[in-house]
C-alpha cells in the first residue's frame, strides 16, 4: 500500500527524470519522447498513488466515525448513568427529609401531646386541690375560733399557715399550666394609670408592712394602659413581697413608675443583699430560688416571679432584673400605653 512519503517519492523522481528531458527538445527529439514516455509512466504511477491514498484517507475518515459514534454511545451511556444516578440520589434525599419530616413531625405531636397530657394532669390535680385545702384550712379556723388556748392551738395554727401556703401553691400551679395550654388567662380593659396605682400602691404598703418594712412610693406615671387589674396587681404584689423579705432592716421597699417611649414604667426596688450575676439570669425560671433554705423558711415556692414573667408578656411587656451584691435590686417591667387615650 502507498503512502504519502511514496507519492512524494514518485513525484520527485518524475520531475528529475523529466526535467532534464526538456531541454532535449530541440536538439534531440529521440531522447525527448522517450522521457516523455517515462514521464507518462509515472504520472500513472502517481495517479495510482493519489486514488490509494484517497481510498485510505475515506477508511480513516470512515474509522474515526466510526470511533466517534462509540464514543458519542459510551458519553451518552456515561450521561444516562450519571443522570440515573443523581435522580436515585435526589429520591433517596427526598426520602431521607421526609421521613426526617415525618419523624420530626411525630416526635413534636408526641412532645406537644406529653405537654399537654402534664398540663391538663396538672390543671386536674390543682383543681382537685384546692376543696380538700379549703376544707382542712376551715376546719383548723374553726378549732382555733372555739378555742384559742387549748393544747392544739400551735398544731392548729401551724394547719392554717401551711394550708395557705399549698393553695397559693396549687393556684400558682393552676394558672401556670393554663397559661402553657393556651395563652395567659387575662382579662384586660382600659384603666388609668394613676389611680390605679394609687391604689395598689396601698396594698403594696400593707404587704410591706407584714414584714417590718418601711414603703416608700414615687408614682409619676401618666395616661391609660389596657391591664388585667388583678393580674397587674398580682405582679406587683409578688415584686413588693419578695423586695420585702429580703430588704436591709430600716431600707424601704420603693415603688416607682413612670412612662417611656410608649410604655408604662413600674420598679420594685429594694436594698438588700442583692443577687448574684449566675443566678439572675435564671430568678424567671419556675421553682428557681436563689437562696434555697431561706425562700423554703420563709414560705417561697420558686413560682411567683415565673408567674410575673407570664403575666407581663401576656399583656405584650417585658420585665427584667438588676441587682449588685450587698446593694439590692431592681425588679423593672414595661407594659404598652393605650395610644388612642393619650
Amino acid at each position: 500500500m502507498s503512502s504519502a512519503q511514496e507519492l512524494r517519492d514518485i513525484a520527485n523522481g518524475y520531475y528529475e527524470g523529466f526535467r532534464p528531458a526538456i531541454d532535449l527538445y530541440e536538439s534531440d527529439r529521440q531522447a525527448f519522447t522517450l522521457a516523455s514516455d517515462r514521464g507518462l509512466v509515472e504520472i500513472a504511477r502517481l495517479e495510482g498513488a493519489a486514488q490509494e491514498i484517497d481510498h485510505l484517507g475515506e477508511q480513516r475518515y470512515a474509522a474515526a466515525l466510526r470511533r466517534l459514534e462509540v464514543a458519542e454511545n459510551d458519553a451518552r451511556v456515561v450521561l444516562l448513568t450519571v443522570l440515573a444516578g443523581l435522580v436515585l440520589t435526589g429520591v433517596a434525599l427526598a426520602y431521607i427529609i421526609a421521613r426526617n419530616t415525618r419523624e420530626k413531625q411525630l416526635i413534636a405531636a408526641r412532645l406537644a401531646q406529653a405537654l399537654q397530657s402534664k398540663n391538663d394532669f396538672i390543671a386536674d390535680a390543682s383543681h382537685e386541690l384546692r376543696t380538700p385545702l379549703t376544707v382542712l384550712r376551715a376546719n383548723a379556723e374553726v378549732g382555733l375560733s372555739l378555742e384559742r388556748n387549748c393544747v392544739h392551738t400551735e398544731l392548729l395554727e401551724e394547719i392554717v399557715r401551711e394550708s395557705e401556703r399549698m393553695t397559693r401553691l396549687v393556684e400558682d400551679l393552676l394558672f401556670l399550666a393554663r397559661s402553657d395550654s393556651d395563652s395567659v388567662p387575662l382579662e384586660p380593659e382600659p384603666i388609668p394609670i394613676e389611680p390605679f396605682l394609687a391604689e395598689l400602691a396601698e396594698r403594696a404598703n400593707i404587704l410591706a408592712r407584714q414584714y417590718d418594712t418601711a414603703f416608700r412610693r414615687q408614682l409619676n406615671a401618666r395616661g391609660y394602659a389596657i391591664l388585667d387589674r388583678v393580674r397587674i396587681e398580682q405582679v406587683v404584689l409578688i415584686l413588693v413581697d419578695n423586695a420585702a423579705k429580703y430588704s436591709a432592716p430600716g431600707v424601704p421597699v420603693t415603688l416607682r413608675s413612670g412612662t417611656e417611649n410608649g410604655y408604662l414604667v413600674i420598679e420594685v426596688i429594694d436594698r438588700g443583699p442583692g443577687i448574684p450575676p449566675a443566678d439572675l439570669e435564671r430568678i424567671f425560671e419556675r421553682f428557681y430560688r436563689v437562696d434555697k433554705a431561706r425562700s423554703r423558711k420563709q414560705g417561697g415556692t420558686g413560682l411567683g416571679l415565673s408567674i410575673a414573667k407570664s403575666i407581663v408578656e401576656g399583656h405584650g411587656g417585658r420585665i427584667e432584673a438588676e441587682s449588685r451584691l450587698e446593694q439590692g435590686t431592681t425588679m423593672r417591667f414595661y407594659l404598652p400605653l393605650d395610644g388612642r387615650r393619650e
